[in-house]
């Protein structure tokens, strides 16, 4: 299982301003904001719960168009042991930034 959120895409080349962030992305592509009104307001708890839920919204909004996004992978700290004693006792540490990818672990994502 794997969650997913859904965002209606129709006018996505309409959506006003975006957000270029550094570094610039080559040729002048540029990553874009999700306005407020398009922002998904729900997490779906499975793919299948997910598709089911597009296919319901795109039936009502025939003109519309829904992307489902899922969950691949997690940024999140670790502790990594930085020094340790002859006996294996860790002294210090510090905390680093990993990224873990999810598939299908559920133990991974709280909701």
């Amino acid at each position: 299982m794997s969650i997913c959120v859904i965002i209606e895409i129709s006018e996505i080349d309409n959506w006003p301003g975006g957000v270029i962030y550094w570094p610039a992305k080559p040729r002048g592509e540029h990553r874009v904001s999700i306005p407020p009104v398009r922002r998904p307001t729900v997490v779906q708890p499975s793919r299948e719960v997910a598709e089911a839920e597009a296919k319901r919204l795109a039936g009502i909004h025939p003109d519309k168009r829904f992307a489902i996004f899922e969950c691949a992978a997690l940024a999140h700290q670790t502790e990594i042991p930085t020094h340790t004693t002859l006996g294996g006792v860790v002294v210090y540490s510090r905390r680093m930034p990993v990224i873990v990818e999810v598939d299908g672990r559920e133990d991974l994502v709280p909701f």
